[in-house]
């Protein structure tokens, strides 16, 4: 178990969001020289989001129903991360999406906690 060597850094100004939208599975990766690669064997469960900065009005990570409706909103908080599964149907991998920026940035890492071995 850890954390993907691959991460992606995103930064949401006034108006930016994410639509409603469910995670996947992927697999963990290495590092084989200057690049990485998919690590065999490995693979994805959760999700996890790191907020780098909360100077931000708006921008919640919020988890809907699949029917439709609010279930939690996450607020951005500077030094805190957010874990979720994700997988096979809605119930392990929950509808989520990035709330609306209405003023400030919202800076995050993704990434994924893997399960496996490299």
């Amino acid at each position: 178990v850890g954390i993907n060597r691959r991460w992606a850094v995103i930064k949401y100004g006034p108006g930016g969001y994410m639509n409603t939208h469910v995670d996947g599975h992927v697999p963990g990766t290495v590092r084989k020289g200057d690049a990485l690669q998919y690590a065999q064997g490995t693979r994805s469960y959760m999700s996890a989001l790191f907020w780098l900065a909360d100077d931000v009005v708006g921008g919640e990570t919020v988890f809907t129903f699949p029917q439709g409706g609010i279930w939690v909103k996450v607020p951005p908080r500077t030094g805190a991360a957010l874990v979720f599964n994700h997988g096979q149907n809605a119930v392990s991998n929950p509808y989520h999406h990035g709330g609306s920026v209405k003023s400030g940035y919202k800076y995050l890492v993704r990434s994924d906690v893997i399960y496996g071995h490299e």
